[in-house]
């Protein structure tokens, strides 16, 4: 937010809340962001974020119910106000809505004020499927079950793509989180979901950078793949001008929790060691201590002075045969030395076996110093 004011205060009462709000207003603050939601007591919680005013006239009206929301948001659509922000929570036994007004051009958002968590997902399902995008949401909990407050409005071909998500767990929603990271996806909305007496989590994001048929073929190239080869979890990663541009990962890392995979998941290097030793290996070259003529093993059993290698006799039992002692530098660099993935020193075995962390992948965990 560059050098501009702003504070953000967490778990308001209502109380404390409009006392806040009427505090910062008066102090030259405006409201920026804000999310409702019931504690364990069922008690409404306020979370909200004041700053800089940016010439953008707002104002909020409180304590409407759902039934009188469509009428409101009708009634400041004459002055030339949008509802931007919609939010519900259970007060004093009943639910209440409270809604932020801005005096803004844009699209006019369709209000859906009260809908059940089977036709929030059905809404999904038409907006992903039609030109609409969701604009705002709030689950909040009444009498009769969880309900959401949407807005949803028609989106412009250069619209980008948005994902929701509700009742996630603590772990499934920090594993989603950062996958959207660094999808770059970048979150509009997080709160609290009330989900059968426990708060789970909620959110919005939307992409910053790529249109949705990028995203769609990303997405059916990883699915195409997973399926082709039985994979659990799968993870890419783009650069560009050696920096990290893009990164996203499918499926699951932990069958049993349901844990997505995402960039912070660890996998088993395998193969991909090989561009990263053939680095360190050509600065070796550069700086003098390897020479791309040199031999990798030794035999000091063969008559004769031993050629010159890098790795001398140290693992010569049993000895090494005539093709071992003919290994040069670039032959292991290019591929070119013989070995077979089945075959090691003479005895068929598979890697799996001479491989430690193949089945114990508690040693493939990242180092923390």
């Amino acid at each position: 937010m560059g050098d501009k004011k702003w504070t953000v205060r967490l778990w308001l009462t209502a109380q404390a809340y409009n006392n806040e709000f009427a505090s910062y207003t008066q102090q030259g603050y405006q409201l920026k962001h804000y999310t409702a939601h019931n504690n364990a007591k069922g008690q409404p919680r306020f979370i909200a974020i004041w700053g800089t005013p940016d010439g953008v006239s707002r104002y909020r009206l409180l304590s409407m119910t759902a039934a009188s929301s469509p009428i409101t948001h009708q009634k400041y659509k004459q002055p030339g106000y949008r509802l931007i922000e919609l939010r519900g929570y259970f007060f004093n036994g009943e639910p209440e809505l409270e809604g932020i007004w801005e005096q803004t051009a844009g699209p006019e958002h369709a209000v859906f004020p009260q809908l059940t968590v089977p036709e929030f997902e059905m809404q999904r399902k038409t907006e992903r499927q039609g030109n609409y995008y969701l604009a705002d949401m709030s689950p909040y909990e009444t009498k009769a079950g969880i309900r959401i407050a949407a807005m949803r409005t028609h989106f412009a071909s250069n619209e980008p793509p948005w994902l929701s998500e509700l009742e996630l767990s603590s772990t499934i929603y920090s594993s989603d989180f950062y996958n959207l990271k660094y999808s770059a996806y970048r979150p509009r909305i997080v709160c609290g979901d009330p989900n059968a007496g426990k708060t789970s989590d909620a959110y919005l994001f939307q992409h910053k950078y790529l249109s949705r048929s990028d995203l769609l073929f990303i997405a059916s190239t990883a699915t195409s793949l997973m399926n082709k080869w039985s994979l659990p979890g799968f993870s890419i990663a783009i650069t560009k001008d050696e920096r990290l541009v893009f990164a996203k990962s499918f499926g699951l890392d932990n069958k049993a929790t349901k844990a997505t995979v995402n960039p912070n998941s660890v996998f088993r290097i395998a193969s991909v060691s090989k561009p990263i030793t053939a680095i360190a290996t050509m600065d070796s070259v550069r700086r003098g201590d390897l020479h791309l003529n040199d031999y990798v093993f030794s035999n000091p059993c063969k008559p004769g002075p031993c050629n010159p290698s890098i790795l001398g006799s140290e693992y010569d039992t049993p000895p090494y045969s005539d093709h071992f002692t003919n290994i040069t530098l670039p032959h292991l660099l290019e591929h070119q030395s013989g070995f077979s993935d089945l075959w090691a020193f003479g005895d068929p075995v598979t890697w799996t076996e001479n491989d430690p962390t193949y089945d114990n992948p508690m040693k493939n965990q990242p180092r923390t110093s």
